[in-house]
């Protein structure tokens, strides 16, 4: 009888996620007296295999990423595929290791993908890639088809929410349709016309969210006051919650930038509005809750 350990995290197992970041918490608490501000990044700011974090400023940020790269050798890692709004960041950074392609002009269709997001480091902002069969239209409409479609929206911070609401109030719908005799609509059966025609013009309209770009900073260099506005709504269809920050400067400036929202369709079993608009409101609560523990915000007002 012999027995094999792994000494390193395999990828594709179950435990390995869990594995590689609980790692980098072990490593942040056995040498993070020394890195303060990477033990701090270490425990709050990396997902699996991916790091995000940054500084108020230029200097802050190369101070991040010293610390960084030195609590990280302390195990044995290498910190790759470093990306920044700001090429100072970047300076003594190998090409090699950098996420971008280098070049005099930082080429502003260069993007980074990461959690189903695009971010364009040349202008800092945040965009949406709609990838969609080229044959698609030229083929009849099912179940299937409208599904899988569906299936790539991927929107995790809910900034277009109202195009992802639209396609699952649409997937519902599907899931009522019913054949002659009451059974379900087939996965392959062509749609009836006017689902053909509704999903067809909702498809022709998809590929604009390329043009979209959302400003990734949501607050004002060194802001004397955050505050945090929850709205919330229903209706027969739908209902959702979304979370603005309104950030104020010491020149009394004042920026106003959609953080995140939340949306659901409304049940099939037919609602009073407000019943839906109580569900919208625990919603915009737990959406509260999940915003403050995120944020690490030390001073702001809530409304």
């Amino acid at each position: 009888m012999e027995t094999y350990e792994l000494q390193t995290v395999t990828y594709g197992t179950a435990s390995a996620p869990f594995l590689a970041t609980r790692v980098l918490i072990q490593l942040a608490d056995d040498e993070g007296h020394h890195f303060p501000l990477a033990a701090k990044a270490l425990k709050k700011d990396v997902y699996v295999n991916d790091l995000f974090s940054g500084g108020n400023n230029a200097a802050e940020v190369i101070e991040l990423r010293n610390q960084l790269d030195a609590l990280l050798a302390k195990g044995g890692f290498q910190l790759r595929k470093w990306a920044s709004n700001d090429e100072v960041v970047l300076e003594g950074i190998p090409p090699e290791n950098r996420a971008l392609k280098t070049s005099v002009d930082l080429d502003r269709d260069q993007v980074i993908k990461t959690l189903g997001l695009h971010w364009e480091p040349a202008t800092d902002c945040l965009r949406y890639k709609a990838a969609l069969p080229s044959d698609t239209a030229e083929k009849s409409i099912t179940k299937r088809i409208a599904l899988s479609l569906i299936a790539r929206l991927y929107d995790p911070l809910g900034l277009v929410g109202l195009l992802v609401t639209a396609a699952k109030v649409f997937m519902q719908n599907l899931w009522m349709l019913k054949n002659d005799d009451g059974s379900s609509w087939s996965w392959d059966k062509e749609l009836p016309i006017e689902y053909q025609t509704r999903f067809t013009n909702y498809q022709k309209q998809l590929p604009r969210l390329n043009e979209l770009r959302i400003d990734r900073c949501i607050l004002l260099p060194e802001p004397e006051s955050i505050r945090i506005h929850i709205f919330a709504d229903a209706s027969q269809l739908a209902y959702g919650a979304c979370v603005y920050v309104r950030s104020t400067d010491a020149s009394g400036m004042v920026k106003v930038a959609l953080l995140t929202a939340k949306s659901r369709v409304a049940p099939l079993k037919r609602q009073s509005i407000p019943r839906l608009e109580l569900c919208g409101a625990l919603l915009a609560a737990q959406l509260f809750e999940k915003v403050k523990s995120s944020l690490q915000l030390t001073h702001y007002d809530n409304s």
